[in-house]
């Protein structure tokens, strides 16, 4: 259970879940004043809130702590912007804050020459050191890069490093994309499609583009 700001006493999942969402609105409207939840977005942001507060096999019986979130939606459906709120509640919670990376970036790197190795196992001191990690907007980078002279997919590649890392260590990868499951086979492969069912929780964010 992530330590929400202010919630230390000890409540009720409800009373809990009820300061939680307090809380996000809090840092919504501090990060984007004029932020708005509406019947498109509430029902996934109160899905983050209970995975934050250690899953609620009542209210979600399939959402699950270990895992990461996969947020999906149409373009501006506001995914992105829920991850910088999300990522500014945990900021500093060890185990739960996280660092946000844009797909598109990543095949940046990798066309000049990078072959993803700060995406994948470390070691520090003789132990493994990992790190929680949001992909956004996967799908929307170009698909293929060049590096060294091989043609490859940098998001499958980073995506299979994090699998590993999350079967291995149970580190956490959250991720953000416009694509439907089958989009993400047919990008990626039926192998990251399998493994991203495996690694993340799927939050589904619908409506209308929020983009003004």
């Amino acid at each position: 259970m992530v330590p929400i700001p202010g919630n230390t006493k000890t409540t009720s999942f409800e009373e809990s879940l009820t300061h939680a969402k307090n809380v996000f609105w809090q840092h919504a409207q501090k990060l984007f004043p004029g932020y708005e939840v509406d019947d498109h977005n509430r029902e996934g942001i109160v899905q983050c809130m209970v995975y934050y507060l250690g899953g609620n096999p009542e209210m979600y019986p399939d959402l699950s702590p270990r895992k990461g979130l996969m947020l999906t939606g149409g373009v501006g459906s506001g995914k992105s912007l829920l991850m910088e709120i999300l990522q500014s509640i945990t900021k500093g919670c060890q185990g739960y804050g996280f660092r946000i990376f844009k797909a598109c970036d990543i095949c940046d790197e990798y066309a000049f020459g990078s072959r993803g190795a700060t995406y994948g196992e470390q070691w520090q001191n003789g132990k493994v050191k990992t790190f929680c990690m949001c992909v956004d907007d996967l799908g929307f980078e170009p698909l293929r890069a060049m590096s060294y002279g091989n043609e490859l997919i940098p998001l499958a590649h980073v995506l299979t490093k994090r699998y590993t890392l999350f079967d291995r260590y149970g580190a956490v990868t959250h991720v953000t994309t416009n694509l439907s499951a089958d989009e993400v086979e047919e990008n990626y492969g039926d192998r990251i499609r399998d493994r991203l069912r495996k690694m993340c929780n799927v939050v589904v964010l619908d409506g209308p583009s929020r983009r003004k």
